[in-house]
Parts: structure tokens; C-alpha cells; sequence
């Protein structure tokens, strides 16, 4: 699998090759056939956010988010595997992933959100 990645912050992306993931559970693998790249990929890229008002810069290095990343995450590609649990979905069938499904075990998903 070819993917390109933030090795370094606010340095040219580094292009990786590694092993295809096998799904497991629920999960899906999708060829991805387009990803949009938004303003908080460029921040993440940078390596962090302006607070503004002259509050300085939020790190994301200070925060514990550990590199290589890649970004986007409004992604649509072709399902090539599907875990053993996963149901409703076809291998070569087109989807758009929703990126904002929670972990379902911490406060904030516990709590509906």
C-alpha cells in the first residue's frame, strides 16, 4: 500500500510504502479514489494552531500527537476487503467514509455525542 505522510512538521510529504492491512471486525478497506485535504490538514501539516489573540501556538508535538500522519479525511474509494463482521457492503462497491464515528467507550460517546 502507497500512502503519502507528515514525517516532519511543515516539510514536504514523504512517500511510504507498507504492507495492505487485513480488516478485521466491522472494519472496511477501501482503495481511496479521491481524499479532500481541508484548512485543519494544513494546521495538522504545520504542526499546530494559532490561538490567536496573541496567545501563541497550540503544538501538536507538545500534545502527544506522535508522526507520521496522513491527512484528509473526507475520503471516497472502492471497497477491496471487509472484516468478517462487516455487513451491508459489496468488494468494488464506491462509498464515502464518515470520519466522525467515536470510539464508543469514553465520556463524550458514552454521553451521546
Amino acid at each position: 500500500m502507497r500512502s503519502f505522510k507528515v514525517t516532519q512538521f511543515s516539510a514536504p510529504l514523504t512517500g511510504i510504502d507498507s504492507p495492505t492491512p487485513e480488516p478485521s471486525g466491522t472494519q472496511v478497506l477501501l482503495k481511496v479514489k479521491a481524499a479532500g485535504v481541508c484548512h485543519s490538514d494544513l494546521h495538522i501539516w504545520e504542526g499546530g494552531y494559532q490561538l490567536g489573540h496573541g496567545r501563541g501556538q497550540l503544538s501538536l508535538k507538545d500534545r502527544g500527537v506522535a508522526l507520521p500522519l496522513a491527512m484528509g479525511h473526507e475520503t471516497v474509494g472502492a471497497v477491496l476487503a471487509l472484516g468478517p463482521e462487516a455487513r451491508g457492503l459489496k468488494v468494488g462497491e464506491v462509498r464515502l467514509i464518515y470520519p466522525w464515528i467515536g470510539c464508543g467507550q469514553c465520556e463524550v460517546c458514552r454521553g451521546g455525542d
